[in-house]
């Protein structure tokens, strides 16, 4: 096809390869290039099993079609990679880009200069709208098909550049840049592209109108879903072909692993061979199941967990065909281990499945079940090479075989596959964060696409999905159900107060529970029992003489010998609170604070002494003790904010059913200036309100979040204007207008009051080791101004660097007064940063001014 479309299609390259000099020491044709992004398209779409995505999204949005129009949708599909380049006959990028004298022709495309994309997105369009009149299918066939090649040439015109609205991608064929593309075509004056020219500007406004009328059409919510599903899913394979290809050429570096599971009994065998699960096979086998009074009488938060993991386990295995699942358990329950063993479940029933993600709110989260998967998987290290955290703390991951490389060229290609593997998803098992996550299925940036593909036939855990944005729950399932039967992905979202999101959904593809009888945990004293509640401090809540209340009370409970958990919800408070507990002559015990400014050095160090502790011991903390923290307390205080945060901080007292535990809720500071959207701190919603108080005695969430979905579906969803779930399914998805459906997506809102400064000292790591933070960052500095070193060398060294960099970074309100003596991008250097620490702890008033409120988690 390439030598009858292109002519002396030899002549013209698509890469070249200079020294440090300058000097071209390499050249790649166009059609080396092409066919070689061809081969690794092509092993993407088949590698991931591509083909039955493709049949879905026919029978969901194109209502099936005839094998002929089948046939030659799949023709249009391996034509992406031939035809994406094909621009790069453009005389200005051979001449300019390529240094190639063997092409010396004037310009055609004067408004396009070097670039190439558009010219390819035309001749694409060209190409296949004149094929489509010859093939003999339906009328209503060719419309949408028609409408499914401007969405690939719209691909083409995008694949160096980031996704932008579909819209404009049109409307650019009748401006400037694409006008002139199609004028110079139509008039023959590029002789290379050897088809007579047929897509004039009759038949690119014709396009338009038709385009612009499917457009207006009410399509179905999971209809616009698979259309936003199928150009993203396209994108990702070609950037992530045209990236391998070219890094092949540039460095040797070929990429033959997709970061798949290709057997899972290898890793099952692993997992049940632990105590853990060889006890919970026993007790299956002998003695589940018991019954709930059994259970009750008992009293073994052991044995509940185990009923819990093989009750989920049959469900699930009742229900293998469906998609997606829910797993609502109690706090302390062990749905860590219950989510490991359903995962690796899921692959063992369904065998296309090659990929597991284990999706967290928070990094401290991340952490905490790598380690559990370290307990695990730790003495096997072919396992462990294949486990990945992707995150902002972790440096890109090299494995053992490839840190030891003697000569400098297989250097660089470990380099280079390190940081591929990195930025395409190569990993078989995948601990993340939801920002994480929702970057790769909601970004609109080239970077957030190419892990896209990796999405087919994968496992995807989602923990506590409540804590962000309620209100964009409703957009949340719709989407995940979407993705879960277009692509062929088994989602299990869990929490201990997880509300029924199928009521935001419609009627689209229910979640199937997996605890059929939740009462059977819930209700048992195990759970519903562990820990008493008191309201006494809350009656006196938001008076000054509150906190001296507060402290009096914890000052003689202290003298128990108990250990005590008080958390705020505002850092300032939680540090004033602290400080007159070390204050008070009354107290003879350890205090210690911990919040989300600790290094994690110093985090480790709190809670070690925390569960070392022999006598008692005080904790204050922010909402960081809520996430990823395992201790178990007797007596905690928490200032109310969402029931959620209740439940999870109850959790922290007597996680060991062995004592008596107990919770004391006040108010010093007011939840909704914390969760300002967030519709559970409204005082109805909060323990402010006595009928709330039921809910949480008798763990009835489902009941709790009947009332806030009712809420958000009356308020969100159902709204008639661009806030409801119609106007944004129809005119923004449907319509492939991606920067809107990332802003719509946003977990976290982008902060214009906040500013972000590396206060450098000197910290000890967990291994004693000293960390200059001064010389690191010159370190940062110094990589960033090298130029020399490869490019993969350098984001690899890069992630080392900035890993560590967390350390010494925190979020402050903006001070436009603070002096500084060094910035870089949007961070603020510091190099006397031990200024603002009073015994080790960030005196927030000092380098700001006043305090400045954030969610504490990290």
């Amino acid at each position: 096809m390439m030598e009858k479309l292109i002519k002396d299609i030899e002549k013209y390259e698509a890469h070249i390869l200079t020294d440090e000099e300058g000097k071209i020491v390499k050249r790649e044709t166009l059609a080396e290039h092409t066919t070689l992004t061809a081969s690794y398209f092509e092993r993407i779409w088949s590698g991931k099993g591509m083909d039955a995505m493709l049949e879905r999204f026919c029978q969901q949005v194109l209502k099936g079609i005839s094998a002929d129009a089948k046939a030659f949708l799949d023709e249009l599909i391996l034509g992406i990679p031939i035809f994406h380049d094909f621009g790069k006959i453009n005389p200005d990028f051979q001449k300019n880009k390529m240094k190639n004298k063997q092409i010396s022709g004037k310009n055609a495309f004067s408004y396009v200069s070097s670039r190439h994309s558009i010219i390819s997105s035309v001749i694409y369009l060209d190409y296949y709208l004149d094929k489509l009149k010859t093939l003999d299918v339906e009328k209503c066939e060719k419309k949408e098909i028609r409408r499914l090649i401007t969405l690939h040439a719209y691909i083409l015109e995008r694949h160096h550049s980031d996704l932008n609205e579909f819209s404009r991608f049109m409307e650019s064929l009748t401006s400037e840049n694409g006008n002139d593309v199609v004028q110079v075509l139509a008039e023959g004056k590029c002789d290379v592209y050897q088809k007579d020219f047929s897509l004039h500007g009759k038949k690119v406004n014709s396009l338009l109108q038709e385009i612009r009328k499917q457009n207006a059409q009410d399509r179905e919510r999971q209809e616009c879903i698979g259309i936003y599903i199928y150009v993203k899913m396209l994108y990702s394979v070609l950037v992530s072909s045209d990236f391998y290809a070219t890094s092949e050429f540039m460095s040797g570096t070929q990429i033959t692993q997709l970061g798949d599971i290709d057997d899972i009994s290898q890793w099952m065998k692993i997992y049940e061979d632990t105590k853990l699960m060889q006890t919970i096979r026993k007790y299956q086998r002998e003695e589940y199941p018991k019954s709930k009074e059994a259970l009750r009488v008992s009293r073994d938060i052991n044995q509940l967990r185990t009923e819990m993991l093989i009750d989920a386990e049959l469900v699930l295995k009742e229900n293998i065909t469906e998609n997606l699942f829910y797993l609502e358990a109690p706090t302390g329950s062990g749905k860590s281990n219950t989510a490991m063993d359903l995962s690796f479940q899921m692959m063992k029933e369904d065998t296309r499945l090659k990929k597991i993600y284990y999706i967290y709110p928070f990094n401290t989260l991340v952490e905490q079940n790598l380690q559990s998967l370290k307990k695990v998987f730790g003495g096997e290290q072919s396992v462990m090479d294949n486990i990945a955290v992707v995150n902002s703390l972790t440096p890109i991951k090299m494995t053992k075989h490839e840190k030891k490389k003697e000569s400098e060229s297989e250097d660089t290609m470990c380099y280079q596959k390190a940081l591929l593997d990195r930025q395409f998803l190569n990993y078989p098992m995948i601990l993340s964060t939801h920002v994480s996550m929702f970057d790769t299925m909601f970004g609109d940036t080239k970077e957030s696409a190419f892990g896209f593909h990796q999405l087919m036939n994968s496992v995807i855990v989602l923990d506590e999905i409540q804590s962000y944005k309620n209100t964009i729950w409703g957009e949340i399932i719709c989407f995940l159900k979407g993705f879960a039967y277009l692509l062929n992905i088994k989602i299990l979202i869990m929490s201990a107060t997880l509300p029924d999101l199928d009521l935001l959904s419609a009627d689209t593809y229910h979640a199937v529970k997996l605890m059929k009888d939740r009462d059977k945990y819930f209700s048992n004293p195990c759970f519903k029992e562990r820990v008493k509640v008191s309201y006494e401090l809350l009656k006196e809540s938001g008076e000054e003489a509150a906190e001296d209340l507060l402290a009096e009370h914890v000052r003689h409970l202290a003298e128990s010998g108990k250990k005590i958990l008080v958390e705020f919800i505002k850092k300032n408070s939680a540090a004033h609170f602290f400080s007159k507990l070390k204050e008070m002559e009354e107290i003879s015990c350890d205090v210690e604070y911990m919040s989300g400014d600790d290094s994690l050095m110093e985090r480790g160090r709190i809670l070690d002494k925390i569960k070392n502790a022999k006598s008692a011991i005080i904790l204050i903390a922010t909402q960081v003790i809520e996430a990823g923290v395992d201790i178990d307390m007797d007596i905690g205080y928490k200032n109310i904010s969402k029931l959620d945060s209740e439940e999870q901080f109850m959790g922290r007292i007597n996680r060991s059913c062995l004592r008596e535990g107990i919770v004391y809720f006040f108010k010093m500071d007011d939840g909704k200036s914390i969760y300002r959207e967030d519709i559970r701190a409204e005082k109805m919603f909060t323990l402010e309100n006595e009928a709330i108080h039921d809910f949480l005695a008798s763990k009835d969430f489902a009941g709790y979040y009947e009332q806030i979905l009712q809420v958000l579906k009356r308020n969100y969803n159902d709204q008639t204007g661009k806030g409801g779930l119609q106007h944004f399914f129809t005119e923004e998805v449907g319509k492939v207008d991606f920067p809107q459906v990332k802003k719509r997506m946003q977990l976290i809102a982008e902060d214009d009051w906040s500013m972000s400064v590396y206060l450098a000292r000197v910290l000890e790591n967990e291994n004693g080791d000293k960390i200059d933070g001064a010389a690191l960052w010159c370190e940062y500095v110094e990589l960033l101004q090298d130029f020399s070193t490869d490019y993969a060398e350098k984001r690899v060294k890069l992630s080392k660097v900035t890993s560590q960099m967390n350390y010494f970074i925190y979020q402050i309100k903006r001070n436009y007064n603070l002096t500084y003596n060094d910035k870089v991008g949007d961070i603020y250097f510091i190099e006397d940063g031990e200024q603002y620490f009073e015994n080790g702890k960030l005196n927030r008033e000092k380098i700001q001014g006043e305090i400045g409120e954030f969610v504490d988690f990290i």
